[in-house]
């Protein structure tokens, strides 16, 4: 369903669903900018391949979500395609609740996902060309839903983007053969953090690492251990003077 040319679309109350490879609610630059689609009371369903969104962060009162359900029926789900039509996506990993990053990546006014099928791996972003600050501690082991370790760790797809961690920063990929199958079916090794260029990117310095924290990665279990502190594809590491990458010096592995 889509909203273009200044056309409102009224849902309140009604029930979306859709199972595809495209979009299930369109905007562009031709919408509204504010109250394109009104999801007031409604209820959103997502299967297949589906991408729920647009949201755009230049725009973001495109779409009305306001105690709107969000059902996801798939692990190939991606809720929300964040862009910034104005510049860089910037998003912040703070664990502020007045900021969250569940927020930050959907937008407000949606209600905690159900799924009818018990879907688990789905996303609630994907970003290319973003500016990613870790304010914080992020626990890659951690199962509280929606907490910003969760939402970093497991629901967030970012490529061709800067990640900086600050002195106030950290990521703690510290995990089990479980806790890493949560993240990624097809992890076999702790990966503190990682980033990828894209088709979009034109040279080396917009995908990248910045570590002014602590990053540790340390896989706790089995004879076969071992981990990944910082990996970039087609970009750049910086580890600066404050900063601390620690590679199987987990409190499991007995350290001296």
């Amino acid at each position: 369903m889509a909203s273009l040319n200044k056309a409102e679309i009224d849902l309140k109350g009604a029930t979306v669903e859709y199972k595809g490879e495209g979009y299930a609610l369109y905007t562009d630059s031709t919408s509204k900018t504010s109250g394109a689609i009104d999801m007031t009371s409604g209820k959103l369903i997502l299967s297949g391949k589906a991408v729920g969104y647009v949201r755009d962060l230049n725009s973001p009162h495109t779409l009305t979500f306001s105690n709107t359900d969000l059902e996801i029926n798939s692990d190939d789900v991606i809720v929300s395609d964040l862009r910034n039509t104005g510049g860089t996506v910037t998003v912040d990993v703070e664990n502020n609740p007045s900021n969250r990053l569940r927020d930050q990546l959907l937008g407000t006014g949606l209600n905690p996902v159900t799924s009818a099928t018990g879907a688990t791996r789905y996303k609630y972003a994907v970003v290319d060309n973003a500016q990613i600050n870790i304010k914080s501690a992020v626990d890659k082991a951690s199962s509280i839903t929606d907490s910003d370790s969760e939402v970093f760790s497991k629901r967030f797809l970012y490529q061709n983007s800067k990640i900086d961690v600050t002195t106030a920063g950290s990521v703690k990929a510290e995990l089990d053969d479980t806790q890493m199958k949560a993240i990624d079916v097809n992890l076999k090794t702790p990966v503190g953090l990682a980033v990828t260029a894209s088709a979009q990117t034109k040279d080396n310095d917009t995908t990248g690492i910045s570590n002014s924290g602590t990053v540790s990665a340390d896989r706790t279990v089995g004879s076969d251990r071992g981990g990944i502190g910082l990996y970039v594809d087609y970009g750049y590491i910086n580890n600066n003077a404050a900063g601390t990458v620690n590679v199987e010096k987990g409190t499991v592995n007995n350290p001296k």
